[in-house]
């Protein structure tokens, strides 16, 4: 097996491997085998901070500068270009309702579309181009961390409800946002953590 003294990120797909960003590669544990598989999947060294599977089968893994996609039954992981960098918190990614991939960066939030990377700003209403986090709970709302702004909730195109200090919260800077079982938003700033029912 391999030694990790630091796992990045954490993901299981649908086969149950465990797919997570160990030191500067990607490992994965299927089966009772644990080994580092990025290089020989096509990835470079970086720290793979994000790994989600998507409706499709594909398995996104993302660092600070870099995005890559393995499709079903491929071997190799392929680089998907035109990805705004994500340098300022630990990059994340999420699937909207419809399935599209969120990728939250220092431009906007960039949201995967059939003609390439719609990106979400502070043009279509969000108060900073800054996304520090996104996800999607439930009830299929999408939540975004925003660095230095509060949160927003995307209601719908160019539709945004925003939360600030002036709200409660404990800091406007966001660093991670989620939904618990029992339906509480659960917020972390840069000064605690903070929720919501």
């Amino acid at each position: 097996g391999t030694a990790v003294s630091q796992a990045f990120s954490v993901y299981t797909d649908a086969s149950g491997a465990i797919w997570y960003g160990c030191g500067m590669s990607l490992c994965r544990t299927r089966g009772g085998d644990n080994r580092d598989v990025g290089a020989e999947m096509g990835l470079p060294a970086d720290r793979w901070e994000a790994i989600l599977g998507d409706l499709d089968g594909n398995l996104w893994v993302r660092s600070g500068t870099a995005l890559f996609r393995r499709t079903p039954q491929a071997l190799r992981f392929e680089p998907l270009p035109g990805v705004p960098e994500s340098r300022n918190t630990y990059p994340t990614l999420a699937l909207d309702p419809a399935g599209h991939l969120l990728v939250p960066s220092n431009r906007g939030l960039a949201r995967q579309t059939a003609s390439g990377w719609e990106i979400v700003d502070a043009e279509q209403g969000l108060t900073t181009n800054d996304i520090s986090s996104v996800i999607q709970d439930r009830e299929g709302s999408i939540w975004i961390g925003l660095l230095g702004t509060g949160l927003a909730r995307w209601l719908g195109y160019n539709e945004w409800q925003n939360w600030t200090s002036h709200d409660g919260l404990s800091r406007e800077s966001i660093w991670s946002v989620a939904r618990d079982a029992a339906g509480r938003l659960w917020v972390g700033t840069q000064f605690g953590l903070n929720y919501a029912e």
